[in-house]
């Protein structure tokens, strides 16, 4: 029942492959931040940008052949998809920001409890403006 539910459902499937994605991406930030760290003695600073930058550039190809089998030129598709990286990352720090500093319900949000939910809504954002802009097959 589950697989046929699945399968019947294209948005869903594209979806489970964005965040697969992700955590591919994820998986490249956090190896070489470790390598440039560990072995080339770069600080975490710079290796966390490095790594952070080689994980989008994953994520924007992964996205444009195996999420979206998208067949858009890239010189239209990666500036939307870099575009987005940035505005996620700013509401990443914002919803942080406010879940952490505004009182909810007089007590202030857990850091992790916070950050788990605020991750779920950018990648959900991210996810559906991606899907309707970036890769969007009929432009």
């Amino acid at each position: 029942m589950a697989s046929t539910t699945l399968s019947a459902n294209p948005m869903l499937q594209q979806f489970i492959r964005f965040a697969l994605v992700g955590l591919g991406g994820t998986a490249v930030h956090y190896g070489l931040l470790l390598l440039l760290v560990e072995l080339a003695s770069l600080t975490a600073l710079y290796a966390s940008m490095l790594g952070a930058l080689a994980g989008a550039v994953v994520n924007y190809f992964l996205n444009y052949r195996f999420t979206f089998a998208s067949t858009a030129k890239h010189r239209k598709t990666m500036p939307k998809f870099f575009f987005l990286a940035g505005l996620g990352l700013s509401l990443n720090a914002l919803l942080m920001w406010w879940l952490l500093t505004w009182p909810l319900f007089s007590w202030q949000w857990y850091y992790l409890a916070a950050q788990i939910m605020v991750t779920a809504l950018v990648l959900l954002f991210n996810f559906f403006a991606n899907r309707f802009w970036t890769f969007r097959s009929d432009l």
